[in-house]
């Protein structure tokens, strides 16, 4: 296709205007969604192993430590909720 374009008598900065660019979009696109994802898990990993007081995070780790659980058990669908919850930003992003 840049050949054709060339051999029309396309300058290099047409072609990559109108041919190179169009084209690139959604290999961008998916580029942005894997790294949008993840940096996602990357943050939500962290806050689950970072535990220390010192931590700014550590109210945000001790309430899904805790996040299911009871006496009586665990709630698997609580936690399933806020697994779900966790996963909404990357469902926006797709």
């Amino acid at each position: 296709m840049i050949e054709a374009a060339r051999l029309d008598g396309a300058s290099i900065r047409r072609i990559y205007r109108r041919i190179v660019l169009p084209l690139s979009g959604p290999m961008f696109a998916v580029v942005l969604i894997y790294q949008f994802t993840q940096i996602w898990n990357d943050l939500l990993f962290t806050l689950v192993l970072v535990q220390t007081e010192s931590s700014a995070a550590a109210p945000i780790v001790l309430i899904l430590a805790g996040l299911g659980t009871s006496l009586e058990g665990q709630d698997f669908a609580l936690r399933m909720a806020g697994a779900f919850i966790a996963a909404l930003p990357t469902l926006a992003v797709y």
